[in-house]
């Protein structure tokens, strides 16, 4: 376990934080910023993030979970990352709730290889791309979400395979 409590997290060149081999710490107000990948979770890697800022991270976004990844993650701000906001893919669940992420270069939520997360009552807006991106065999629960004011769709569905379920959410204003 351990918990990690308003921390700032910046400069690493592969992850911010990286939670594997079925680790499950507490994140609660941390800010991570400006790392190759803000927080990676893997390799059947759990752990509980609440109330986090994921920002202005490269490569892989602000965060990636795969591997048979099941994270909790609540009421946390993904934002202005210069690629994908979240990745969910390789198998992961875990729950996604009551998040606000805005502003990322490519699609706020992508989902693919089999990703399964359940995404309920978060927010996404604002994207340069695609609000939320099911793809190549994802899956997932995307439950009273708001998705809006995104660049190329709200959501969008495609590849072999992806089949999301959308329940009870808004999507309006996405060009």
């Amino acid at each position: 376990l351990g918990m990690y409590d308003r921390n700032s997290v910046t400069s690493q060149a592969v992850a911010g934080v990286r939670c594997q081999t079925a680790a499950e710490p507490r994140m609660n107000s941390n800010d991570v910023f400006e790392n190759c990948v803000g927080i990676e979770i893997s390799e059947a890697g759990r752990g509980k993030f609440f109330e986090n800022k994921i920002h202005h991270n490269a490569v892989a976004g602000g965060l990636v979970c795969d591997a048979g990844s099941d994270p909790f993650m609540v009421k946390n701000e993904v934002h202005s990352n210069y690629a994908l906001g979240c990745h969910f893919r390789d198998c992961c669940t875990g729950r996604f709730d009551g998040n606000t992420v805005h502003g990322n270069t490519l699609a706020g939520c992508q989902i693919s290889a089999n990703g399964h997360p359940t995404l309920d009552g978060n927010t996404i807006r604002d994207g340069r791309s695609y609000g939320v991106r099911v793809t190549a065999a994802g899956k997932g629960c995307l439950l009273s979400n708001t998705i809006v004011r995104n660049d190329l769709a709200g959501i969008k569905v495609d590849g072999v395979g992806s089949s999301p379920d959308v329940t009870k959410g808004s999507a309006s204003h996405n060009l």
